[in-house]
């Protein structure tokens, strides 16, 4: 989230060139004004965490794998004064995840449940 002024912003950065012989600065594309809050969470099949990152292990999740879900929360100022504030919730499966998977042949191998 980005500030501009007063006006929040859901914002993005975009580099449109991957392979520019000099390396530019990346596009800063606005989605959305008037944001009160934005927050996602990630989900590995079972448990939920505020943060992620691939190249570390976390608890039973191995390296490198992407989560099973994401859960995005959305807060909007309200569209007229006085009004009430806009509130979004979305859980996202991600099909390209392959931890669900990883963690069933995983707990199969030591004898686990399935």
């Amino acid at each position: 989230m980005v500030t501009e002024g007063q006006d929040h912003l859901l914002g993005r950065y975009v580099t449109n060139n991957l392979r520019a012989p000099i390396p530019q600065d990346p596009d800063q594309e606005v989605l959305y004004r008037g944001v009160r809050s934005f927050n996602l969470q990630y989900s590995d099949g079972t448990n939920w965490y505020d943060t992620w990152d691939s190249t570390q292990a976390l608890e039973t999740i191995p390296v490198n794998m992407l989560p099973a879900m994401v859960w995005i929360t959305l807060e909007l100022e309200p569209a007229t004064s006085g009004g009430a504030p806009g509130h979004y919730e979305r859980i996202i499966p991600l099909p390209c995840s392959t931890l669900v998977t990883a963690i069933a042949n995983a707990s199969k191998a030591t004898g686990g449940g399935g």
